[in-house]
């Protein structure tokens, strides 16, 4: 269960190399003079799809990034590129005007967000060289930003010290469920285990948490607040409680009747702990003031986006780039994935 905001990051984060505005490569984007040409476009396109790994969790949960002409990006999935594409320069220059540099410890403190949010760790190395120091690059002048904004420091002095004041916040709770309509059955299937039933088997014979019954209620490992963010507050309350080994007593969560074992309770390390780190010295606000910021930054900026990939929108608090109604031929033309 080590829950990683992938949608959230990678729509917010990853941008190409930005050339000046006397490339001859013509433009997708224009930012205050800067261009962000098709070729950058096109290569970050293929990029993205060289990672097979990830272009698998990302099409699960937006669908397929290629186009219905063989051989295409959709023209949806090269709208949002674009338009993180824009969101990075955006940030860059305010950067810029603000005074503020990314920093080798803003780099070094990215890394290990970058890597989370684009898939973890594994996946996150199957990407181009290149395009990972992009990515590192590009979550570092994000976090920059957002520190300033938020009016907090954020180094890795910073964020070492935070680890080592709050190391108990940062165990892993590895569990197992049994998910049952009753609590009459739940009782039952309590007393069973304490005579000495497996778990794992009254598990895959009786929960209904049909994510976890046929691996004998196996759940993974998580903090504490991502338990909560998942499950509840009274289901992370009662993993809370628990030792190595232990069984909850039954109690309601939000899709039935519980029981929980957990099964071992390992500390994250640091370089593990960063993401979350970062999230909690920036607090919740920090997205919201960035986003409101990069908005009000852009609309006194002159952005321009090729008809081809679609129209610039500032409504609803964000900055957007919106697909055109039908594919481009410029689009379904241009853009070809890596051969597998």
């Amino acid at each position: 269960m080590r829950l990683r905001y992938l949608r959230e990051v990678f729509l917010t984060a990853g941008a190409g190399v930005l050339l000046s505005a006397c490339s001859v490569s013509p433009y997708a984007a224009k930012v205050n003079g800067t261009v962000i040409t098709q070729s950058e476009l096109l290569n970050e396109l293929k990029s993205v799809a060289s990672n097979k790994s990830f272009v698998s969790q990302l099409e699960k949960s937006q669908g397929s990034i290629y186009g219905s002409g063989v051989g295409t990006f959709s023209s949806t999935f090269t709208a949002e590129i674009l338009n993180r594409r824009i969101s990075i320069t955006l940030i860059n220059e305010a950067l810029k005007r603000l005074h503020l540099k990314v920093s080798s410890s803003a780099l070094a403190v990215a890394y290990p967000v970058a890597s989370a949010g684009f898939g973890g760790t594994t996946v996150f190395a199957a990407f181009p060289k290149s395009y990972q120091a992009q990515l590192i690059s590009d979550t570092a002048a994000v976090n920059t930003l957002e520190a300033h904004l938020a009016g907090k420091a954020l180094t890795s002095s910073t964020i070492n010290s935070y680890y080592n004041q709050n190391v108990g916040s940062f165990t892993e709770y590895c569990s197992s469920d049994v998910l049952v309509s009753t609590q009459s059955q739940a009782s039952t299937l309590a007393t069973q285990i304490s005579k000495g039933a497996s778990f794992s088997t009254i598990a895959t014979k009786y929960s209904k948490d049909t994510n976890t019954a046929a691996n004998g209620g196996v759940l993974g490992c998580g903090l504490l607040s991502q338990y909560t963010s998942a499950f509840g507050s009274s289901f992370s309350t009662a993993v809370s409680a628990l030792g190595v080994n232990q069984v909850s007593k039954p109690f309601k969560g939000g899709q039935g009747w519980y029981l929980v074992e957990v099964t071992s309770k390992p500390i994250v390390p640091e370089a593990q702990a960063v993401p979350s780190i970062v999230s909690q010295l920036l607090g919740s606000q920090a997205p919201i003031k960035l986003a409101q910021y990069v908005q009000s930054f852009a609309k006194s900026s002159s952005v321009y986006v090729n008809p081809a990939y679609g129209s610039l929108s500032l409504a609803n608090g964000q900055v957007a780039v919106l697909p055109p109604t039908q594919p481009s031929s410029v689009a379904q033309k241009g853009f070809f994935p890596t051969p597998s």
